[in-house]
């Protein structure tokens, strides 16, 4: 989330994005890169919710998008760590330090 918020404050110094809620991971994070394709598919996929949250440029959307909520600050995310990546945080299992996911 740092990183989106980051963004966007290159694009709308000063303003309040995002709800608060969203908050993040703080955790090292095991990163997954998917195919080109998924970045294509995520982009549609946010074009459903508002059309161009997903492809429209980040400089010209922050002029023509006018919410400030968590999507626009899901978009920043995005270009900033990459669409085609997945992230998840690793969890122990049953109380040991091993993880549960490899």
């Amino acid at each position: 989330m740092q990183a989106g918020h980051q963004h966007l404050q290159q694009l709308l110094p000063g303003e309040q994005v995002g709800s608060g809620l969203v908050t993040g991971c703080t955790t090292p994070l095991l990163e997954l890169t998917g195919t080109p394709e998924i970045a294509v598919r995520r982009r549609k996929a946010l074009d459903q919710y508002y059309d161009g949250l997903g492809t429209t440029d980040i400089p010209e959307l922050v002029t023509t998008y006018g919410r400030r909520g968590d999507s626009l600050l899901l978009r920043a995310v995005f270009d900033a760590a990459g669409w085609h990546c997945d992230r998840f945080e690793v969890l122990s299992s049953s109380g040991s330090d091993a993880p549960s996911f490899p």
